[in-house]
């Protein structure tokens, strides 16, 4: 069986958009379990915000992790990021 090449085309970019979403929300998920372990229990509305960000942001949130004490210098940088 022989798929249309424009069939194919969207089977690969529909699959590029699961792949992004994917690692999106894995990337989200990793960020607030390392975020925790550092910190403690997060409070909702941070949880909210990192759910909220791009995934170049969560890039970012995570080299600024490594310098975070306290869950203020989460809220600060979030608060600085949006």
């Amino acid at each position: 069986m022989n798929l249309s090449p424009l069939y194919l085309e969207q089977i690969d970019i529909a699959t590029q958009k699961g792949e992004a979403i994917g690692r999106n929300k894995g990337g989200k998920s990793l960020m607030i379990r390392m975020l925790t372990r550092k910190l403690g229990n997060l409070d909702s509305n941070s949880i909210d915000l990192i759910n909220s960000l791009s995934l170049e942001s969560i890039e970012s949130l995570g080299d600024a992790l490594l310098d975070f004490n306290t869950a203020d210098d989460l809220t600060a940088w979030l608060a600085k990021s949006l």
